[in-house]
């Protein structure tokens, strides 16, 4: 018997500040598409976040909002990788991934989780050990997500 445990839903609805946002947009009647890279007020906000929590300064032009991880890594996947490249992928991840890559023709390979049920670099240099040793192609990529489920 399998279980797929894979796919899940929210327990909870929108928050009331976002149901109060959408209706608002209604009443004004402000609907139809956004920017491509996402409005923009939202991008800079990520900026800051990124500055405040990780130190980290990211420039506006490099943040992206999709609208969902599964469309995220469509356009990641494609900027990456190549038609017949081998990625990596741990034995357990995100179902998506493996599902994107097949369909862009990119080969996936699994990678065993460690006791700890993790891939760490120890795991990864034993599949590129076994990959030289059997004449197989490099890696062009591994995917790693943590949790993994993003």
């Amino acid at each position: 018997k399998v279980y797929h445990l894979e796919v899940g839903q929210p327990q909870s609805g929108a928050p009331p500040g976002v149901c109060q946002s959408a209706r608002d947009a209604i009443i004004r009647e402000q609907l139809g598409y956004t920017p491509s890279k996402g409005l923009r007020p939202l991008r800079q906000k990520i900026v800051k976040h990124y500055r405040a929590k990780a130190s980290v300064d990211v420039s506006i032009e490099r943040v992206i909002v999709t609208t969902g991880s599964s469309g995220g890594f469509l356009l990641l996947f494609h900027a990456c990788f190549d038609p017949g490249d081998d990625v990596a992928v741990g034995m357990t991840c995100y179902p998506c991934y493996r599902n994107i890559l097949q369909a862009m023709n990119v080969k996936t390979t699994s990678v065993p989780l460690n006791s700890q049920y993790k891939v760490t670099a120890v795991e990864l240099r034993i599949e590129i050990e076994r990959r030289r040793t059997e004449g197989l192609p490099k890696l062009k990529g591994f995917i790693q997500s943590s949790p993994a489920n993003p």
